[in-house]
């Protein structure tokens, strides 16, 4: 490259270099200092970024360690968006093919900004053709502290494979991307639009999920109120619905211990799923679960609790339906 150093100042102009036997170009430049500046653009036909990354590429290990928020972890922020909490960073990628761990390649084409914990995404595509694609852009105010702002995200799984890898790239939990259920959601269309506005030291954030899971329509609207860090704390409302194929897979997915062959003697081929409920994970939520099929009605009213060993669930459950044998096999009675 045609470098330039001095005063603080590293510029590296028309550059060109070699990552795990992939070519790169671009240029960079670093301002060092109290507030860091980082301007970084970079194109390639293709990069391998997987021993650079190592077993993962989850969002999460970007963001602070909600253990070291609730004081059960050293204080020390370690994540990439802390450790840049007070800089500022620029960056234009183009990747024609990028490696990822545990991702197909896919093609990238990104530009974002990140300035004194201000984040900017101008757009975000990725696209794994036959497996996965994400499509985003959209504004968020103080990231890593009370996040405010908006933000539209398009996912598309279009296989049960790429459907996990895509859990695991979100950084859900393995209850979700282990889960029996989740092969059943592929094909996944999905348009994830989120606002949120500042409370105090809180944040509002509302959630709305609309679009495709297999077979099935989706309709969620999310709303909490709370420390994005601490998610069981914050005050929740959630209203959606899952209607068409195998509309069960969603309770499977909040109740793991719901076996699918026990919903399949259900009848549960088609139907609708709905849910409604409210309250803090952590103490209590209280709501209503309903799964309609053509063969059987089931209800569950009444409140559940996040705990270390899973959820804790209490309140009345009902089953109708043209066939009491159906019932009895529900619940694992032969």
């Amino acid at each position: 490259a045609k470098t330039v150093i001095g005063g603080g100042d590293l510029k590296l102009e028309d550059a060109s270099g070699e990552l795990s036997g992939t070519k790169f170009s671009g240029a960079l430049h670093y301002r060092g200092g109290e507030h860091r500046v980082v301007d970084l653009n970079l194109d390639s036909d293709r990069l391998d970024l997987r021993e650079v990354l190592g077993e993962s590429a989850a969002w999460q290990s970007w963001l602070p360690d909600p253990a070291a928020a609730q004081g059960t972890a050293p204080a020390s922020d370690q994540s990439l968006l802390g450790a840049l909490r007070d800089d500022e960073v620029h960056a234009t990628l183009r990747v024609g093919e990028l490696l990822l761990p545990n991702i197909p390649p896919g093609r990238l084409d990104a530009r974002f900004s990140l300035a004194k914990d201000n984040l900017d995404v101008e757009r975000l595509d990725f696209a794994a053709p036959g497996a996965i694609a994400l499509n985003g852009n959209g504004s968020i105010a103080r990231l890593s502290t009370a996040p405010a702002g908006q933000a539209d995200l398009s996912i598309q799984a279009m296989t049960a494979d790429g459907l996990k890898v895509t859990t695991e790239l979100l950084g859900l939990g393995e209850g979700v991307t282990k889960s029996k259920q989740l092969p059943s959601l592929a094909p996944l269309d999905l348009h994830v639009g989120l606002t949120a506005t500042r409370d105090g030291a809180a944040t509002s954030a509302s959630i709305e999920v609309k679009g495709k899971a297999g077979g099935s329509d989706v309709a969620i609207i999310a709303k909490a109120a709370g420390d994005p860090a601490n998610l069981a704390d914050a005050s929740i409302d959630i209203d959606g619905s899952v209607k068409g194929e195998r509309p069960q897979a969603l309770l499977g997915l909040l109740m793991p211990g719901l076996a699918s062959e026990r919903l399949a003697v259900a009848g549960a081929e088609r139907g609708k799923f709905t849910l409604r409920a409210q309250g803090v994970p952590s103490r209590s939520v209280t709501g209503r679960a309903e799964l309609a099929t053509d063969a059987m009605q089931l209800a569950f009213d009444g409140e559940g609790s996040l705990k270390p060993e899973g959820m804790a669930l209490a309140g009345v459950a009902s089953a109708k339906g043209r066939n009491a044998g159906m019932a009895l096999a529900l619940f694992g009675l032969g």
